[in-house]
């Protein structure tokens, strides 16, 4: 939600005390939320992984001044929400590395992983700058090809991952491959020395007693 309608505020607060009294502490959005979604988050005491900006395979990784104008709007997001209080973390990009997007799909194989490095370590370098203390994140698609770009870049690494789920078609389930990739997500850890978390998991929209 990105306008002040009181209507759209008062689902949002309804939304916000849902997630309170179910026992969860934070929310995360996948572009900035606005400084009036984040006082209600504020009001109803839950933290904000705030988002900010939404790259997607739309990006152009080569280009000097796509890289300019997205620095442009990191920067303005940063300086105005960076005293908020209950701002837990930045988040850089959510679904890297863009493997379903409508204009060509994984970046990676597009653009090359130098190119595509480049350009979101000269965002992270520059909210760094603008905020050295609040640790940053962002979130990747882990089954997908070239699923580790940019993760070295962050201080807490987050993967988007349908824990034990085959595919979408099919709706199967599997423990062991929930537990497999469990196991995968910890190694990546240890990898990169950095802590991890799962930021999206779809499990609750499948079906079934599993």
């Amino acid at each position: 939600i990105q306008g002040t309608d009181k209507n759209d505020l008062q689902l949002v607060r309804h939304d916000f005390t849902a997630i309170k009294k179910a026992g969860f502490n934070a929310v995360r959005g996948y572009e900035p939320l606005t400084p009036e979604v984040l006082q209600v988050a504020e009001d109803e005491g839950l933290l904000v992984v705030q988002a900010l900006v939404h790259l997607s395979d739309d990006t152009n990784y080569d280009s000097d001044d796509e890289l300019r104008d997205v620095i442009a709007r990191v920067r303005q997001i940063v300086i105005r929400d960076r005293c908020r209080r209950n701002i837990a973390l930045w988040s850089l990009w959510n679904d890297a590395p863009f493997n379903w997007g409508a204009s060509g799909g994984n970046v990676v194989e597009r653009f090359g992983a130098r190119t595509v490095r480049r350009f979101l370590r000269r965002l992270r370098d520059e909210v760094k700058k603008l905020d050295p203390l609040r640790p940053l994140t962002a979130a990747n698609v882990l089954n997908a090809m070239h699923s580790d770009i940019g993760m070295d870049l962050l201080d807490i690494i987050g993967v988007n991952v349908y824990i034990g789920v085959f595919d979408w078609p099919s709706q199967r389930y599997s423990h062991a491959l929930a537990k497999e990739t469990i196991n995968r997500v910890k190694r990546i850890s240890e990898k990169f020395k950095k802590p991890i978390w799962i930021s999206e998991t779809g499990i609750s929209s499948i079906p079934g007693s599993d």
